[in-house]
């Protein structure tokens, strides 16, 4: 423990382990004030450092002085042994008891009181001979502490204290963990009987929060049943805390009731009913035997379980990403099925129809609706095979945003201009929205021409409103929704056109799109359509894009 501590019964000194001007910058000096406690036949009487002092470069503190051991000492069977004065050289059951009565008789007293560790918690003797108990102020404690490397701070108090608990949770976790040190000491199945040896204070919360320690039944065979449900559960209760205070940040919480936690047990009480009663049994070699199997086994299944668990969180960020795109590919898969029921197909359409199907099904990011426009041969075709993969990009890319960001929208460019125009008309005290948020994609300026029909259509912002223009008739739907018998679908085309029979049609339009938060692209395309008249009805075999 060093010099943390020097303790006599003339002064007690707590080495701070800061300079002078340290000390000041850290405005220590009015937590001289702050309350300790001296416990005695069951009566609480306040305790206070009184003075500052400077030995050497550094700043100790004093206090009145007190004859005795720290709980840290004992818990490690380094008692002190002097032969002057009342002391105390080990720790008995009696004694615990003692400790852990007055920790909640402090708690009692004040609720907010922090336990600091075994280092803060001295034991000595009154002059009747009965255990006189002190615990140092808390804040002044823990500064000192702090000063010192992270390897002993832990020993002298992180194994001993969860700082993600408080109040009656806090001191039942450090009761938990000091029984089971004095349980498990003369067993060691790990190293010094602690629940929680982690000298490292990030692991050590990882620990905690993964319940990773070995059941005082399986570290101490024939200990008291009761005795080890209520430590185990006291030392499970960082692990519910740092559930339940995700659960709390969490959306979907607010919505529910919050879950029930299981109460600490403070064992004071526990160890009074068990009076002079042994805490451990002895066992036969066999009950023994079978003891250590159930241990051997409760540490493989728990290795792998930590290594699933923290495997997961390490790779937390690559899963929530392997997991979106799980997502939209179950999104477009369902898509393409649907869409694969309704059976799109080309017979009945003229060629002006098979063309604004085809870039309707780009506008839509329908990949199917295009490929039943296309010949099987186009599919091979170079142009055609790019002009699909290309839509089967953008409906990814957009799919994984929705996936990605649930409050995200994907306008068009009419909708897109219609926004721009209505923020402009906004005054400045309008609520902007989240530009990070909003996603452009969709066809503007379309233009179709066919060899046939070589006038100019009518310009338009829309592929709908060009085709009522043109047409006189919506563009969707202007196919068989499903298949049906080629006797039922008739048209003047068919009618005429032969076998092998080919078109041209040129299309012109804008693509626009966003590459990026607030970036957006407009692409000019002129695409070359070469249409041919296969087994009853116009087929896409070619696309040449320029843009």
């Amino acid at each position: 423990m060093g010099f943390l501590l020097t303790i006599s019964d003339k002064r007690l000194l707590l080495d701070m382990g800061m300079s002078q001007r340290d000390f000041a910058k850290a405005r220590l000096l009015p937590f001289l004030e702050e309350e300790g406690f001296l416990v005695a036949n069951s009566k609480l009487t306040s305790w206070r450092f009184s003075e500052v002092i400077q030995l050497e470069e550094t700043i100790t503190i004093a206090g009145p002085g007190f004859q005795g051991v720290t709980l840290h000492q004992l818990l490690h069977g380094s008692g002190n042994r002097q032969k002057s004065g009342p002391t105390i050289a080990l720790l008995t059951k009696f004694l615990l008891a003692q400790v852990l009565e007055a920790m909640e008789l402090v708690l009692r007293h004040t609720p907010g009181f922090q336990f600091a560790g075994p280092a803060q918690i001295l034991l000595g003797r009154d002059e009747s001979g009965q255990p006189s108990i002190l615990f140092l102020p808390p804040t002044l404690f823990r500064r000192a502490m702090e000063s010192r490397l992270p390897q002993e701070q832990s020993q002298l108090a992180g194994c001993y204290i969860n700082p993600l608990l408080e109040g009656e949770e806090a001191a039942a976790f450090s009761q938990s963990v000091y029984l089971y040190q004095f349980l498990a000491r003369t067993r060691p199945i790990q190293e010094e009987g602690l629940p929680f040896p982690e000298l490292d204070p990030q692991r050590r919360l990882d620990d905690y929060r993964d319940q990773h320690f070995l059941p005082l039944e399986l570290a101490v065979p024939g200990v008291n049943p009761p005795l080890a449900a209520a430590v185990n559960r006291n030392l499970r209760l960082g692990s519910r805390k740092t559930e339940a205070t995700k659960a709390a940040t969490t959306k979907k919480s607010l919505n529910k009731r919050p879950q029930e936690t299981a109460a600490p047990l403070l064992l004071a009480g526990m160890l009074e009913e068990l009076g002079t009663g042994t805490l451990v049994e002895e066992l036969s070699q066999e009950e023994k035997r079978k003891i250590t199997q159930r241990r051997e086994a409760f540490c493989r299944q728990q290795g792998k379980r930590l290594k699933r668990q923290r495997m997961a969180r390490r790779y937390s960020t690559w899963i929530k990403v392997g997991a979106a795109l799980l997502v939209a590919a179950t999104l477009a898969g369902g898509i393409r099925l649907k869409d694969w029921h309704q059976e799109y197909v080309a017979y009945g359409l003229t060629p002006s129809q098979v063309c604004r199907v085809v870039y309707t099904a780009l506008e839509e990011q329908n990949l199917v609706m295009a490929k039943a426009m296309v010949s099987k041969d186009g599919h091979r075709e170079a142009g055609v095979k790019e002009f699909l993969e290309r839509l089967s990009n953008f409906f990814v890319a957009n799919r994984m945003r929705a996936g990605m960001n649930p409050t995200s929208r994907i306008l068009t460019p009419e909708h897109w201009r219609q926004l721009q125009q209505w923020q402009k008309s906004q005054d400045e005290a309008g609520a902007p929205l989240q530009q990070g948020q909003l996603w452009v994609y969709g066809i503007d300026n379309f233009h179709l021409q066919l060899d046939d029909a070589p006038r100019p259509m009518v310009e338009s912002s829309t592929l709908q409103q060009d085709a009522a223009k043109e047409e006189d008739t919506p563009l969707l739907p202007c196919y068989p929704p499903q298949r049906r018998d080629r006797a039922d679908i008739q048209s003047a085309q068919e009618e005429t056109a032969r076998e092998g029979q080919q078109l041209a049609a040129v299309a012109t339009y804008d693509l626009v799109y966003s590459s990026g938060p607030g970036t957006i692209t407009v692409e000019s395309h002129h695409d070359q359509l070469t249409l041919e008249f296969r087994k009853g009805c116009w087929q896409v075999v070619a696309i040449r894009q320029e843009f």
